[in-house]
């Protein structure tokens, strides 16, 4: 009896490894989920990714545009942008576009669970710095 107590305990403890996230997954329109200090347009801003490998994200009057590439890190995916332009306008914040391109994150690595995106600044062991929703 202890002996198939033992055997349960240790198959039903154990939780198989999370799959990796697919390209596929990070297909479609995000929104931030943004914080309580997060000023209201930086409420609204959105990431789109999209089947054809273009991109848009949109915070405040700010569009950017551009391309992107994925690629499966050991635990995340790793996302490259390419191509980033702007409208020209100020984002979310009041950052000009120029200073925002200059400073852009290019690479950035993702976890994508069902409706929820996370986006990390290191393959590994990081902290999210942003949270995002699929909106569709």
């Amino acid at each position: 009896m202890r002996g198939l107590c033992v055997v349960l305990l240790v198959t039903l403890g154990c939780q198989p490894p999370q799959r990796p996230s697919s390209t596929k997954e990070l297909i479609g329109l995000w929104r931030s989920q943004g914080d309580k200090e997060s000023h209201e347009p930086c409420m609204k801003a959105s990431m789109e990714f999209r089947d054809d490998g273009t991109m848009l994200v949109s915070s405040g009057k700010q569009m950017l545009t551009g391309t992107f590439s994925v690629e499966s890190g050991p635990s995340r995916l790793v996302v490259r942008q390419h191509n980033m332009g702007s409208n020209g306008e100020p984002n979310c914040q009041g950052i000009p576009a120029d200073y925002v391109l200059q400073h852009y994150l290019n690479t950035f690595y993702v976890d994508v669970h069902g409706d929820t995106l996370r986006i990390y600044t290191a393959p590994e062991g990081s902290g999210a710095f942003l949270t995002a929703i699929r909106v569709r």
